[in-house]
């Protein structure tokens, strides 16, 4: 009897690896692009925390907030104050909208425009 001598990978074995990879990344993306806007999330949310501490240190005088509304020097964040109490944040890009809940600041994306 003659000995097959079988090397590499048939065609039919080849496709059917490259099938179930597509299949991998095409459940992955998704995934992935939740990672990067909670990303993009928390980085915003770091920069107006940020932001609101250097705010605080410059509004402040004798330990009493004396301003009602502030604005970065660069213009990126608007703080508003009601009785010393952080009461809301705005962003000048807009990408962002944040809730000032107890003095705490927290950030979300904002939905995209309709036909975007």
């Amino acid at each position: 009897m003659k000995k097959m001598n079988k090397k590499g990978f048939t065609i039919v074995e080849l496709v059917i690896v490259i099938a179930v990879i597509a299949i991998l990344a095409a459940v992955m993306i998704p995934t992935f692009g939740g990672i990067i806007e909670k990303a993009n999330a928390s980085k915003a949310l770091q920069n107006a925390q940020n932001a609101y501490k250097n705010a605080l240190i410059e509004v402040m005088a004798d330990g009493v907030i004396n301003e009602t509304t502030y604005t970065t020097t660069d213009g990126a964040y608007t703080f508003t104050f009601t009785d010393g109490v952080l009461t809301g944040a705005t962003e000048a890009a807009g990408a962002y909208t944040y809730t000032v809940a107890n003095g705490t600041i927290t950030a979300a994306a904002k939905a995209p425009a309709a036909g975007n």
